[in-house]
């Protein structure tokens, strides 16, 4: 059998279009991209595994009751407004619910390779992670997973299946407002307000 098209250290055992010969587990893992991958059927194999509806998460009473727990979710949420408003509000709830997914899949799934639709996409993780990063060092790993978890929930809630629309960013700007820097935000004027 030939080797890894890709590592071309060991034998390749699976069949891949998107680089034309064999590929071993491994590699073929780590090498995934929606756009050349999606008729694959060992990626759609991989993303049906993926519950991310099933990620540990803190109910919305919870978080009412827990102002540290509010604080970590604004972070996550307030980066998504930055990058959001930084493209000028354009972007639609299914490209944060994406952001999301690649967060659950490095802080929950432990993935250290992530596939992302595009360089969009991949800016918007970095911009997020590294808000994380700088303001949320200091929150227990299982704590940090279930705020991811209880974001991912809240887009689906707001976006409520139509994610080409804005209804779930849209909300966050009104209620969390733009992540400046630690610990500042920015919230939108009121209606009416001058």
């Amino acid at each position: 059998m030939a080797k890894c098209s890709i590592c071309m250290k060991v034998k390749g055992k699976r069949k891949c279009m998107a680089f034309a010969g064999v590929v071993c587990s491994f590699c073929c893992g780590t090498s995934r991209r929606e756009a050349s991958c999606a008729e694959c059927s060992f990626y759609k194999i991989a993303a049906e595994i993926r519950r991310y509806d099933k990620t540990p998460y803190f109910g919305t009473q919870h978080m009412a009751e827990s102002q540290e727990l509010q604080d970590a979710g604004n972070v996550i949420e307030g980066a998504m407004c930055g990058f959001d408003h930084a493209q000028n509000q354009t972007i639609k709830d299914g490209f944060y619910k994406n952001v999301i997914e690649r967060l659950l899949d490095r802080y929950v799934f432990g993935d250290q390779a992530l596939s992302f639709s595009d360089d969009l996409e991949k800016e918007a993780f970095s911009f997020v992670d590294s808000a994380m990063s700088e303001d949320l060092s200091d929150v227990p790993p299982e704590i940090l997973v279930r705020v991811i978890g209880t974001v991912y929930r809240s887009i689906k809630r707001h976006a409520n299946d139509n994610y080409g629309a804005r209804d779930y960013i849209d909300f966050v700007h009104q209620h969390v407002g733009i992540r400046m820097a630690t610990g500042v935000r920015v919230l939108p004027n009121p209606v009416g307000d001058a």
